[in-house]
């Protein structure tokens, strides 16, 4: 079936083409920024039961806590859910881990320490759907286990954590648009539910639309495929950073970016992404959460600071890394007499937050898989 133009959208044939070209059937759903139009978030498995357990514990004053990854998309998990509960009047506590120490995931020892600290609902973020033997422990212990991610259900099982909510895992509508979530949208799935379910119950709970801005963020920094569904949620997200409350999310962008009123994505993908996951990649994380969650402009900006100097650190590096790798691939071209197939170097120096980046350039530059 071929695109048509319609009196709405008046494009360029050459667009019309280029559209069609790339498996866009309905040229106004991809224009569009109708959030009516979004698949049911809610309808996601697990969503009502994890809810109402949070609301559970909400009203018997237990302690929540978030859990999330160390990167973009982790860390705007964390940040959405942290804005949302302080819009209700609850604090929860925001976990993540080092890549250098825990390493990726939920791990049994993180169990522990939400056990020490009294915490009785525990809500990964972007992370879990692979840490089966945590989602155990977890259960042995008395900790209500809430896994919210995105990423492949890979293990031969589930975990059997309290509730996953996973649009990719393996009961779910594979042939779903929500297969393209990033997790910052899955946690903003339970936060919409756990609206609702408060709301019956009479409680007021403000507006999720400003928590856009965050879905906005990791969304495009998780390089999540951009369906019509996905371009909606950032094009509402962008189209509020111009005016935002967050202290955090303002730093990034100066006052005359702001005035302009329009935010492209490739400021989002270029500039704030590398910054939030700039301290992840050296040390810990934590200035960058700090970040998104402070409501004061004074700390917002020193933190911002912090990872102005962390990304700086990080590119001096990655480019140290990266000529350190050209010479190694030259050597190992010399001494080979067949096509360069593939890239293989190796340096027991070498940072391990910036290899993953260093293989990326290596590919775009020898157009070959590269190992780092």
């Amino acid at each position: 079936m071929r695109l048509e133009q319609t009196q709405s959208n008046k494009l360029p044939k050459a667009i019309i083409r280029l559209l069609e070209h790339r498996g866009i059937k309905d040229i106004n759903d991809f224009l569009s920024e109708d959030l009516k139009t979004l698949p049911n978030l809610t309808s996601l498995k697990d969503v009502i039961r994890a809810s109402k357990r949070i609301v559970e514990a909400i009203n018997n004053k237990e302690k929540i806590a978030v859990y999330g990854d160390y990167d973009v998309d982790g860390t705007t998990s964390c940040a959405l859910l942290f804005h949302f509960f302080k819009s209700i009047g609850v604090h929860i506590d925001c976990i993540q881990p080092s890549r250098f120490v825990e390493g990726y995931g939920i791990h049994p020892p993180t169990i522990e320490q939400v056990i020490k600290e009294d915490i009785k609902v525990l809500i990964t973020v972007d992370c879990g759907i692979t840490n089966n033997e945590t989602a155990d422990y977890a259960k042995d212990r008395g900790v209500d286990l809430i896994i919210t991610d995105h990423h492949k259900d890979a293990r031969d099982e589930m975990p059997n954590a309290f509730a996953v909510i996973n649009p990719n895992r393996r009961d779910e509508d594979l042939s779903s648009p929500m297969t393209a979530l990033a997790g910052v949208t899955v946690g903003f799935a339970l936060a919409w539910q756990i609206k609702i379910d408060l709301e019956k119950q009479n409680t007021t709970v403000p507006s999720l639309y400003p928590l856009l801005q965050f879905v906005a963020i990791g969304t495009i920094c998780d390089l999540a495929k951009l369906n019509s569904m996905n371009l909606k949620l950032c094009r509402h997200g962008l189209k509020q950073i111009p005016q935002t409350n967050f202290a955090g999310i303002k730093t990034f962008f100066p006052p005359e970016e702001r005035r302009a009123g329009v935010i492209q994505g490739d400021k989002i993908s270029f500039t704030v992404g590398p910054m939030i996951n700039s301290k992840g990649r050296l040390d810990h994380p934590e200035i960058a959460l700090k970040l998104l969650i402070s409501d004061d402009i004074t700390e917002a900006f020193n933190y911002f600071s912090q990872l102005e100097i962390s990304n700086n650190e990080r590119k001096s590096i990655q480019k140290d890394v990266f000529e350190e790798a050209l010479i190694e691939v030259e050597k190992n071209n010399a001494k080979e007499t067949d096509e360069h197939s593939f890239t293989l170097v190796y340096q027991p120096h070498w940072h391990e937050g910036v290899i993953g980046i260093v293989a990326s350039k290596l590919v775009e530059t020898f157009k070959v898989p590269a190992l780092v």
